[in-house]
């Protein structure tokens, strides 16, 4: 079994991110596997715990029934747990 690593980052990355910026990510594994997010950093505006203004949305959009949708909402500096899609 192989081993992809990839990293995912703002622009201009590990400078602050530019005003405005949105950002959106779509990780796909194959039949069989699965994705493990793990955070090594993580800093945006403090704003919990509704993150009104910056922050990250995790979502699991899985061809497996009832098993979709948001997975959290994450802002701050403290790091959001790791997850592994099902």
């Amino acid at each position: 079994m192989t081993d992809s690593r990839g990293i995912i980052a703002s622009p201009l990355h590990p400078e602050v991110y530019p005003h405005g910026t949105t950002c959106r990510w779509v990780v796909r594994a194959g039949t069989g596997r699965v994705v493990r997010l793990q955070w090594l950093s993580f800093a945006l505006e403090p704003a919990p715990p509704a993150c009104n203004y910056d922050s990250v949305s995790v979502y699991d959009n899985s061809t497996v029934p009832n098993t979709g949708g948001l997975i959290g909402r994450y802002c701050g500096i403290q790091l959001p747990p790791s997850i592994t899609s099902v």
